[in-house]
C-alpha cells in the first residue's frame, strides 16, 4: 500500500503525506514504520529543488523604489555624467554567469564590465574603481558617478 501511494506521487511522498493518504484510505499506521518500509525498499524521496530565479528576484530588491533625479531625461550631453548599469544572466553549463556593464548614457559607449559567477561580486552602486583598460588620469573616478540602474546591485 505504501508503494502504491509512493509511486503515484512520481516519488515525491514523504512519510506525511503517505501517513495522510493511507489515514484517508482507513489505513492507520505509525511514521517510523513508514519510514522503516521507505527504508527498505529503497524508496527514497525527491525533495524539491530550489528555483534560482526566485532567490535571485528576492535579493535583486527590483521593487524598491529610489529618488526619481533624471526625470526621464535620458538625453545627455555631457559624457562622463550620467551612467546607466544592468546585470544580465548568461546560463551555461546549468550554471549562470553574471554580467554586469556600465555605459555612459551621453556617448552610449561601454565604460567597463564585469563578468562574475554570483550577483554579488558586480559593481556597487557607487562605483569608484579603475577598470583595466582606461586609467584613473582619463576618468573622472574620484567623484561619486550617478547611476540609472532599473536593478539594485547587491
Amino acid at each position: 500500500m505504501i508503494k502504491q501511494v509512493f509511486d503515484k506521487s512520481k516519488s515525491k511522498a514523504g512519510w506525511r503525506t503517505i501517513q495522510m493518504k493511507l489515514k484517508n484510505k482507513g489505513i492507520k499506521m505509525n511514521h517510523k514504520k513508514i519510514q522503516r518500509i521507505k527504508k527498505k525498499y529503497c524508496m527514497i524521496t525527491k525533495i524539491r529543488r530550489i528555483n534560482p530565479y526566485r532567490v535571485i528576484m528576492k535579493k535583486t530588491n527590483e521593487h524598491k523604489i529610489f529618488e526619481n533625479k533624471l526625470n526621464r531625461d535620458f538625453k545627455q550631453n555631457t559624457p562622463f555624467k550620467v551612467f546607466c548599469t544592468d546585470i544580465t544572466y548568461l546560463p551555461y553549463n546549468g550554471r549562470i554567469a553574471y554580467l554586469s556593464v556600465i555605459k555612459d548614457i551621453s556617448s552610449r559607449e561601454i565604460i567597463s564590465w564585469n563578468m562574475s559567477q554570483h550577483p554579488r561580486d558586480g559593481y556597487s552602486n557607487e562605483y569608484t574603481g579603475k577598470d583595466e583598460k582606461q586609467s584613473s588620469d582619463t576618468l573622472p573616478w574620484k567623484y561619486t558617478i550617478p547611476f540609472r540602474s532599473r536593478v539594485s546591485i547587491h
